[in-house]
């Protein structure tokens, strides 16, 4: 957790035996902060459920549905319980078959009548049991998946007639550090705009459409995360650790942890006892 809360660009390494990178992620309720990496993601829910955030959209997969994040995408994410097969593909593989693979959004409408859309999962769950398998020839059989898969993301769900700049602006990544490392000082929308140079209307505008939640409830989840973190690894008093997290209302944050880790910091540290 540490790293993913101090920095805001992800570094995917891939399978050392594949192009891309590919494997079964299993999670406990939590809290994934804004971050970004140079690949396409794709997640597949297997069981449990999680909520991406990204460019003004909240999307909730359940097991059975799908979400492909483009490259450069801030987005963070709130998971109870779950397991996942994540696909992270390099925009320098895409473009060896499609132009400026780094420019592009996708719109998934989860649909479990979808012929398309069930195809996808089909092949995403085969490309993960092929790769599992290693039997002779696996290499093969994994490319000609992931290439269908790439090839029904670009022609059936990419947004047309949209080019994105996919790098987010670079102050906006500074106050996203920013934030991660001092969560537990007085932040506020005004201020971190004062900070960096920003109009504050314009500063929520522009972190609202990159993140898709308010910069506002983005500094509470960050410390949500914190405290989290500390429930599980010290033995703190509960309260000390909200208030040293920057978190002054208990009785409201205890409320939202809940909702974001689907049980009381209490429960959370009696089951870690």
């Amino acid at each position: 957790m540490t790293d993913v809360l101090e920095s805001e660009y992800e570094l995917v390494l891939n399978n050392s035996d594949l192009d891309v990178k590919i494997f079964k992620s299993t999670e406990e309720a939590g809290i994934r902060t804004l971050h970004w990496h140079r690949h396409i993601e794709i997640v597949l829910v297997l069981t449990g459920s999680v909520t991406f955030q990204y460019e003004s959209q909240t999307t909730v997969l359940i097991p059975g549905d799908f979400i492909a994040i483009g490259s450069g995408i801030l987005h963070s994410s709130s998971h109870l319980k779950n397991s996942a097969i994540v696909l992270q593909v390099p925009v320098a593989y895409i473009a060896r078959y499609w132009d400026n693979p780094e420019n592009v959004l996708f719109t998934i409408h989860n649909s479990h009548e979808d012929n398309e859309y069930n195809e996808v999962v089909t092949l995403i769950k085969q490309m993960f049991e092929v790769y599992e398998s290693k039997l002779p020839g696996y290499r093969f059989k994994f490319n000609e998946f992931l290439l269908r898969t790439l090839f029904d993301l670009f022609t059936k769900y990419r947004q047309t007639g949209l080019l994105i700049n996919s790098i987010h602006d670079k102050r906006l990544g500074e106050v996203i550090s920013y934030v991660n490392k001092n969560y537990f000082q007085l932040l506020t929308v005004s201020n971190l705009a004062q900070k960096f140079h920003y109009n504050s209307d314009y500063l929520s505008r522009l972190f609202k459409k990159k993140a898709g939640i308010s910069l506002s409830r983005y500094i509470y989840v960050v410390r949500l995360s914190h405290v989290y973190f500390e429930i599980v690894n010290s033995s703190k008093g509960i309260r000390k650790i909200f208030i040293d997290s920057g978190i002054n209302n208990i009785r409201l944050a205890t409320k939202i942890f809940e909702q974001y880790y689907g049980s009381l910091p209490s429960e959370i540290r009696r089951r870690r006892q």
